[in-house]
């Protein structure tokens, strides 16, 4: 697969488990785990800095791409 395909599969899973994480945190917060929801929370916000990393080479690939589409016309 390529990079940028690679990306693409690991921008989804991150994106998804800053969802998650967020909802656990939510839930056991409801439940009275301050505690846990916090190590939820934290968890929630690493996952969605990733995401924004993986964002970023996303659009950097592309860009690559487009730029070796014009040199080769």
């Amino acid at each position: 697969m390529a990079t940028s395909e690679n990306a693409k599969e690991a921008f989804a899973g991150e994106s998804q488990a800053n969802r998650k994480y967020l909802a656990f945190s939510e839930k056991a917060a409801e439940e009275g785990f301050k505690g846990v929801a916090t190590l939820f929370k934290a968890a929630s916000e690493a996952e969605a800095i990733h995401a924004k990393k993986l964002l970023k080479v996303l659009q950097r690939t592309r860009n690559v791409r487009f730029s070796s589409s014009l040199c080769s016309s």
